[in-house]
């Protein structure tokens, strides 16, 4: 079994989910993540495990881009109106986020 380790972050238009090239091993693979065009490479036998910082929804810029959605924006204010439940819970949060962008949290 290979498991891949990503660390995941909120960039901008994250929930666009706009694929990227990756070129590996002289082979091209679009995909969201690079983590995900690896397991393309690999094949079988291959499981991705993306991890995203506890404090990543409290990046107050990104609630006030104004290329986000305001779908994404009301979902970052949550964890930040409400941080005990956030704290809580924050796979939750997480995963409702990557659901929106079309990703999910392979683990």
């Amino acid at each position: 079994m290979i498991y891949l380790y990503q660390i995941g972050r909120l960039d901008k238009d994250v929930i666009k989910s706009q694929k990227l090239n990756f070129l590996i091993d002289k082979n091209f693979f679009e995909s969201e993540l690079s983590s995900f065009a690896l397991k393309n490479y690999f094949k079988d036998n291959v499981k991705c495990i993306l991890i995203y910082p506890v404090s990543l929804p409290f990046n107050k810029r990104l609630i006030s881009d104004s290329n986000e959605t305001n779908e994404f924006r009301e979902i970052l204010k949550t964890a930040i109106e409400n941080p005990a439940d956030y704290f809580k819970n924050p796979r939750e949060f997480l995963k409702t986020i990557l659901t929106q962008s079309m990703l999910m949290i392979l683990s």
